[in-house]
C-alpha cells in the first residue's frame, strides 16, 4: 500500500499556451509562476510573459486559482493548452 505525499513548499515555473478557440491554430504562450507553502498559506500564480494582455492575464490567473491544485502541478498537467473562451468557465485544459 502506497503513502500520500505531501507537498510543503513548491516554486514552479511553466507555460501555457492560449489557444483563440477550440479549432484555433492562432496562440500566445503564457509562462507561469507558481508560489505555494503550504505551512501558511500561500498559493500565488504570477504571469511574467511581457507580451500576454493584462485581462488575459487576469483572467488566466482566476482560472488557475479556481482549477488548479498544488498536486497537479507537482506530477505535471497532461497538457499544457487552455482554451481562452475556457477561462472564465470551470476547468478545460485541452
Amino acid at each position: 500500500m502506497g503513502s500520500k505525499r505531501l507537498v510543503n513548499d513548491m516554486l514552479s515555473v511553466f507555460d501555457l499556451e492560449i489557444a483563440e478557440g477550440l479549432n484555433s491554430s492562432r496562440a500566445m504562450v503564457a509562462r507561469v509562476v507558481f508560489e505555494y507553502n503550504r505551512r501558511t498559506g500561500l498559493r500565488s500564480f504570477r504571469i511574467i510573459s511581457p507580451g500576454i494582455p493584462r485581462t488575459i492575464a487576469s483572467k488566466l490567473i482566476a482560472w488557475l486559482e479556481k482549477n488548479v491544485d498544488p498536486e497537479d502541478i507537482e506530477l505535471g498537467f497532461e497538457a499544457r493548452r487552455v482554451v481562452a473562451e475556457n477561462l472564465t468557465a470551470p476547468a478545460s485544459i485541452s
